[in-house]
């Protein structure tokens, strides 16, 4: 009977467990914002919006209060890499009315991130400075 107990209570509380962590996923959209040179401007869907709330935002440098610009989309994936952020896949989406060869397509980037499983937006976007 004592092993019987030992065993129910064992496989009840291992039922119970909640995991530690979950994965999460962001959007990235890079947008060129000079014809002359690579460098773009980052907007956000960190998935963390209420209802009825913008969901997208831009990243900005807080030392300057500006939209954060980065040389390419490189350096965006190196900037969201050492805040936890992975790389998972590119949608490039195109416009062919678009008379400018290098603003036609529309780099859609996902991301993921492990997350503590009862998450926070504060969890989700850490010390990057997100505004919509």
């Amino acid at each position: 009977v004592l092993i019987a107990f030992i065993l129910f209570t064992g496989l009840t509380s291992a039922q119970e467990q909640k995991p530690e962590t979950t994965t999460v996923f962001c959007e990235v959209m890079c947008e060129r914002y000079n014809i002359l040179k690579a460098d773009v401007n980052v907007y956000i869907d960190f998935g963390v919006a209420e209802k009825g709330n913008n969901s997208f935002g831009w990243v900005y440098n807080t030392e300057n209060d500006k939209k954060y610009s980065f040389p390419s989309r490189m350096n965006v994936l190196a900037y969201l890499a050492k805040r936890g952020w992975r790389y998972v896949d590119t949608v490039i989406i195109s416009d062919p009315n678009t008379d400018v060869k290098d603003l036609r397509n529309e780099w859609h980037l996902i991301l993921s991130k492990e997350v503590p499983f009862d998450y926070t937006a504060e969890d989700v976007i850490k010390d990057i400075d997100y505004r919509d």
